[in-house]
């Protein structure tokens, strides 16, 4: 009885306490999200904010702080929720995130205009500005990370707000700048700014809540719960926010499905190249140690001399050659970057994009004469581009065959083969014969 009234009296303590609710919320300069204007909060994300305050009954303190202090203050609790902030490890072990997730994000760089910086390698020795503890500078997948991986030294200068990068870049202070791809859009003219084919690290835009705020306890699932609802209804305050800011339709159509399938393929693409580079790394150092040793025996004798020096010519052929692969390889890497990073992410239809998808596949691939991609819709298999094998008898609507479907991402050496196990129907036969010999299949279920 006793437990039963001491619960009672803690849920109408909470019950009348979200009655009169003061909400302290950082906000950062992190515009068409979130920004401060003429004194007073503005933005997707404070729009949001305010709807639910207005709902509940809350009042709501914005704190407009630089994002690094704006992190101090939600570990230590000055402040009960950050929005515009994304997930990670580190940071959860001092605030907890909401479930859901406003929109999709990703970081770009930029430079000034006429400037012929467009790849990691061309940040070599650049000075390269950056957000205070920004993800997209020290996250996991952050520019920090990528640089350091491909053997790229730049120098990166610290600021307090996106702004302030694109300041530095338009006075030349810096080369180039990292920021998020709603703050380039809405911005980058305003600078006289120019974007690069460099897109990396796609992130969810959340709120995330102070674990030392009691009232960040009360808040945290109701917040959590009006997301939610609003990225399911069209008229909502998030979606005509986005049609206002970005002037997209809704949170759902912003981002397609295929987005995501562009950066899980720059991300293969990504480790393939730091492979290449290592390897290729490995063998110019190991062309050099041969090189100093070759050296030392020049000065026994005249004869050793002589066999050196053609030894020493191979050498620099060989390192000649390594570096016209890496350029080659650079190159390849960069016909896929641009023309992904040019696409309209909203008026591409998915067959458009994986038909440009193969093309270039094949492009960055010389070994590779032809290829396909199906996808697998309605319980069905259906090609949805084809260079190279027969594609009017695999186009053909009557063809429905069922094909083995991985738990997981796999590279599989002869698909076909593999099928023999579980289809012996006419129409799998008729694939086979329409198909040419296959080497490699990637599936993604």
């Amino acid at each position: 009885m006793r437990k039963t009234f001491l619960f009672f009296v803690m849920s109408v303590f909470l019950f009348v306490l979200s009655f009169s609710l003061t909400v302290k919320v950082g906000i950062y300069d992190n515009s068409p999200l979130s920004f401060y204007k003429n004194g007073s909060a503005h933005g997707i994300l404070v729009n949001v904010m305010n709807s639910i305050a207005q709902k509940e009954n809350w009042k709501v303190e914005y704190v407009y702080e630089s994002f690094s202090r704006l992190l101090t203050d939600l570990k230590s609790g000055k402040i009960d929720m950050l929005l515009g902030i994304a997930e990670t490890k580190e940071r959860k072990s001092f605030c907890y995130f909401t479930n859901e997730y406003f929109l999709s994000n990703w970081a770009q760089v930029y430079t000034h205009k006429g400037s012929s910086i467009d790849s990691f390698f061309d940040l070599n020795g650049k000075r390269v500005g950056v957000l205070k503890s920004d993800i997209f500078y020290e996250g996991p997948l952050g520019i920090k990370y990528f640089l350091e991986h491909l053997k790229v030294k730049s120098k990166f200068v610290e600021f307090n707000s996106y702004s302030d990068i694109f300041k530095a870049i338009k006075a030349k202070e810096i080369d180039a700048g990292v920021v998020n791809r709603f703050f380039g859009v809405e911005n980058a003219s305003k600078y006289g700014l120019q974007s690069t084919s460099m897109i990396f690290y796609l992130i969810e835009e959340k709120a995330a809540f102070s674990k030392q705020s009691h009232v960040a306890k009360i808040v945290a699932p109701i917040v959590d719960r009006y997301i939610k609802q609003m990225k399911e209804n069209d008229n909502s305050v998030l979606n005509e926010s986005i049609s206002k800011y970005l002037h997209v339709p809704s949170a759902s159509s912003f981002i397609p499905r295929w987005v995501l399938y562009v950066f899980g393929a720059g991300i293969l693409v990504f480790v393939v190249l730091i492979v290449n580079v290592i390897i290729l790394r490995k063998l110019v150092k190991k062309g050099a140690s041969e090189l100093k040793r070759k050296n030392e025996r020049l000065n026994e004798t005249i004869e050793e001399l002589t066999a050196s020096n053609e030894e020493i010519k191979a050498i620099n052929e060989e390192l000649e050659h390594t570096y016209s692969e890496l350029e080659k390889l650079n190159k390849r890497f960069q016909s896929v970057i641009v023309p992904l990073s040019q696409l309209d992410m909203v008026k591409v239809e998915e067959n458009e994009f994986l038909n440009r998808m193969l093309d270039n596949a094949l492009e960055m691939i010389p070994a590779a004469k032809y290829g396909s991609i199906w996808i697998f819709d309605e319980n069905k298999w259906k090609i949805v581009a084809c260079r190279g094998h027969d594609e009017k008898i695999l186009k053909n609507p009557n063809i429905n065959f069922e094909l083995v479907k991985f738990s997981k991402a796999q590279i599989v050496k002869d698909l076909l083969k593999e099928n023999e196990k579980i289809s012996s129907s006419k129409a799998f036969e008729a694939v086979k014969k329409a198909t040419k010999p296959i080497k490699e299949s990637l599936s993604h279920r």
